[in-house]
């Protein structure tokens, strides 16, 4: 399974991250590229949830207007 975003598409994020968190064995790629309407808390709890995840072998997030400040915040 794949999600791939290659513009400002509408993509429902919770559930990108409910297959994340279920470590989804069919999700090996996910690209969240330019894709405005994800909340800080939501990129934050993506990447908790790759702690867990073993299936994942891609995930691609640019351009998505998240400061770089959250990183930080999770330490």
């Amino acid at each position: 399974m794949k999600f791939v975003v290659t513009a400002c598409f509408d993509i429902n994020i919770q559930e990108v991250l409910e297959k994340l968190t279920s470590d989804d064995s069919e999700l090996k790629d996910v690209n969240l590229n330019n894709v405005a309407n994800i909340e800080e808390k939501q990129v934050c709890d993506i990447f908790d949830s790759l702690r867990r995840n073993k299936n994942l072998t891609r995930l691609s997030v640019v351009n998505c207007d998240v400061s770089n400040k959250i990183i930080f915040r999770r330490k």
